[in-house]
């Protein structure tokens, strides 16, 4: 029997970040890829997701916010926060 994978939502702007992950790690998880927040929360109310890459940028709130909702909401998935800011 084949294994479950975990899954992991990774939430950004489309381009070369999301492909990139996406390609190197389709074998080993179970990707979601949305670019919005709104999006991201609908696959949290309806799927276990125990992990979250979050870009920094989104098209429709900042991803610290949308980690600040998910802490609050499911404090149980772990949140990584992706930036191009040296300054963070």
């Amino acid at each position: 029997m084949k294994e479950k994978k975990a899954k992991v939502l990774f939430v950004d702007l489309p381009g070369n970040d999301m492909e990139s992950f996406t390609t190197a790690f389709k074998d080993v998880f179970d990707i979601i890829a949305v670019s919005t927040a709104h999006d991201a929360l609908w696959n949290l109310a309806r799927f276990e997701i125990p992990v979250m890459v979050i870009g920094e940028q989104l098209s429709d709130v900042k991803g610290i916010e949308l980690s600040q909702t998910i802490m609050d909401k499911h404090p149980e998935t772990v949140r990584i926060m992706l930036t191009k800011q040296t300054s963070i």
